[in-house]
């Protein structure tokens, strides 16, 4: 018996912010995968049985803008988790999770921008005991520099699981 060939859905909110090492990573494992530009012409998502995972990307929008492509998002990510699917949300996309599950995003304390954190010093993310166990991040080591861009931070509520934490 043949397995079943995995196929993804990569969300971009802009053009310039693709998948990156992500794509470079799904290709190398051959799994299928289609990006679906939400900065062109907006399209309503394609249902979430139609894939095995969802990816979305970062950009410049916030989730609590009450713009159709922003609402339009929202409900794709909260039809995903309804599902019961694997999802990974990067930057904007992170914040779309915690918001499609019902959590908070509101405006952080100071912007994060670049490598560099407020003091000058690198930026990096340190993975939490949960993050160290998680599939994904098994062979990455602890801390990792990033690059970072955003000026709202997300509140979890007590089902979520944090994998990682920015630190200075």
């Amino acid at each position: 018996m043949m397995a079943k060939r995995l196929r993804f859905l990569i969300i971009k909110n802009i053009t310039r912010e693709g998948p990156g090492l992500i794509e470079a990573v799904l290709k190398e494992n051959r799994i299928s995968y289609r990006i679906l530009d939400l900065s062109k012409k907006p399209a309503p998502l394609p249902h979430p049985r139609n894939y095995d995972a969802l990816i979305v990307m970062g950009g410049p929008d916030s989730v609590n803008d009450q713009t159709p492509k922003m609402r339009m998002l929202l409900r794709g990510v909260s039809e995903c988790l309804q599902e019961g699917k694997p999802c990974l949300g990067i930057c904007l996309g992170m914040q779309a999770l915690v918001k499609a599950a019902g959590g908070k995003v509101t405006r952080s304390p100071y912007k994060e921008v670049g490598f560099y954190g407020p003091d000058r010093r690198n930026f990096t993310v340190e993975l939490t005991r949960a993050g160290k166990r998680d599939p994904l991040f098994q062979k990455v080591l602890s801390p990792f520099r990033v690059f970072q861009l955003h000026g709202e931070t997300a509140l979890f509520d007590a089902q979520a699981k944090l994998l990682g934490k920015g630190k200075f």
